[in-house]
């Protein structure tokens, strides 16, 4: 190898050209030894990286009305469809510390142009509940809490915007996010993924 002349061989980002058999040749005044042969693989890899989690904190003012969170499902190679649970939450941040909440969020899932799902009031759902322990979101306490959230289990690759307002045409901090519910052991490198967030 061209300048590998150190005692040590780093390959950055090995790629498939650089497998083979690898043998390290000493050389001092008295002659040269050859070491052992080594042999590099590459193998692909069973754990493929995602965002498992896409999330917003902000300010709503009642003259605002509502903001917009939007997000892209899909990637190179992707098809089928995936699980999402998406959170709209204001009066369950008291309990992280955060003043001055949303009183009522209320959440709505648009995908080209249609709502496809909406939520103002939790309600303690146990299917939610059970889905944020899944997801390891934080938990909103009480079940008549003003907090919203939505599973969409067959959620297919393309835009989605979560649209954001209070029902009582109130102010504060908020919080939305957007969960990529699908278990760890079901993922594959074909597995539709989130590739994007925005705010408007």
């Amino acid at each position: 190898i061209p300048g590998a002349t150190q005692s040590t061989l780093v390959l950055s980002a090995a790629t498939a050209t650089q497998a083979g058999t690898y043998t390290c040749v000493a050389t001092n005044s008295a002659g040269s030894a050859t070491s052992a042969a080594a042999t590099l693989t590459l193998s692909p890899t069973a754990d493929f990286g995602r965002l498992i989690n896409l999330s917003i904190l902000t300010p709503l003012s009642s003259t605002e009305g509502f903001f917009t969170l939007g997000a892209t499902l899909g990637g190179p190679g992707t098809s089928g469809s995936k699980p999402l649970l998406i959170r709209a939450a204001g009066p369950a941040l008291t309990t992280l510390g955060v003043p001055g909440i949303l009183p009522d969020p209320k959440l709505e899932l648009v995908s080209n142009g249609t709502v496809v799902g909406s939520n103002d009031n939790w309600e303690g759902a146990p299917a939610l509940a059970a889905a944020f322990t899944a997801v390891g979101a934080f938990t909103y306490g009480a079940a008549n809490s003003k907090d919203a959230a939505l599973f969409k289990a067959d959620a297919t690759s393309g835009g989605y915007t979560i649209r954001v307002s209070d029902t009582t045409g109130g102010s504060g901090t908020v919080i939305a996010e957007v969960y990529d519910a699908t278990p760890a052991a079901s993922f594959t490198a074909t597995t539709p993924r989130l590739i994007n967030l925005a705010v408007l």
